[in-house]
């Protein structure tokens, strides 16, 4: 493959023999790991956020849907009340 790795204390260094150019370090990789992480973290907690808000609307058009259908009932009865009463007169 043309690379060789070589300790350098505590890192690891990954060199291209044809270039003669450091690759990769580990210091690099743990400084991306983290990152892709962090980025990891960070979706998680907006995926668990939009199904928040997407539950909480859920929850209000229910709500909604609820007050209205309670209305319409009574907008009925009431109508039913006011023909009995024409009935009445």
């Amino acid at each position: 493959m043309g690379l060789k790795l070589y300790r350098d204390e505590t890192v690891l260094r990954l060199f291209d023999l044809a270039s003669r150019r450091e690759v990769v370090r580990t210091e690099d990789l743990s400084d991306v790991l983290q990152q892709t992480l962090a980025r990891v973290h960070q979706a998680e907690e907006q995926a668990r956020l939009t199904a928040e808000q997407a539950r909480l609307a859920a929850e209000q058009a229910q709500r909604e849907a609820d007050a209205r259908r309670r209305a319409e009932a009574e907008i009925e009865r009431l109508r039913a009340e006011l023909q009995r009463l024409r009935g009445d007169v």
